[in-house]
């Protein structure tokens, strides 16, 4: 069988890709947004193939993202157990969130909002961005100057927290942070 689930990130546009290899190399034969899925935006395409003269298995399992399952040939027997019912079926793991849509976060692995994004990431940043500024500017036109106050906070500490992960992304494309150089110094000075 085949899988594939590692995505990489854009190297023009620093967004993850929507397809891995192979699936990538055969994106220009199939629409990324088929009609079907309607005004549905796809986060990640996967392709599993199977075969085996005994049949093949994907295990149990769960997917982060909802899914699409198409079969082009044979038989497929899925078998869905409600999200509530995760810690019954020994998970790999110690689930430390379980959001209503069904997500889960894992201690072992870090906390996501319920669509999967890191709650530090840029994009959950600008989507907390968007929202303060929008209850700042409800907040200065009801004139209430607690509220306006609250409001201001909030904004000031999301823009801390981008200017944070921005000042990360320019230290790291300048390479500081990196131990690498600091090893070869050491090894020239005791020769």
């Amino acid at each position: 069988y085949m899988t594939t689930q590692r995505l990489n990130v854009g190297e023009e546009t620093g967004h993850v890709d929507v397809t891995a290899s192979p699936l990538a190399e055969l994106s220009d034969d199939f629409p990324l947004r088929p009609r079907l899925l309607g005004n549905l935006i796809p986060q990640q395409c996967n392709v599993w193939m199977g075969y085996s003269q005994d049949g093949s298995s994907s295990g149990l399992h769960h997917d982060y993202h909802d899914n699409l399952l198409i079969l082009l040939r044979g038989r497929k027997r899925v078998t869905l157990f409600a999200p509530s019912d995760s810690a019954l079926l020994y998970p790999r793991g110690t689930i430390s969130q379980l959001h209503p849509n069904g997500r889960m976060n894992y201690r072992e692995i870090g906390h996501t909002r319920a669509d999967g994004v890191d709650p530090t990431s840029r994009i959950a940043l600008f989507d907390e961005r968007l929202r303060a500024e929008v209850e700042l500017e409800a907040a200065e036109r009801s004139g209430d100057a607690a509220w306006i106050e609250r409001a201001n906070e909030a904004l000031e500490e999301v823009l801390d927290a981008t200017l944070m992960v921005a000042r990360d992304d320019f230290d790291d494309s300048c390479g500081e942070g990196d131990d690498d150089d600091d090893d070869v110094d050491e090894e020239e000075e005791e020769e």
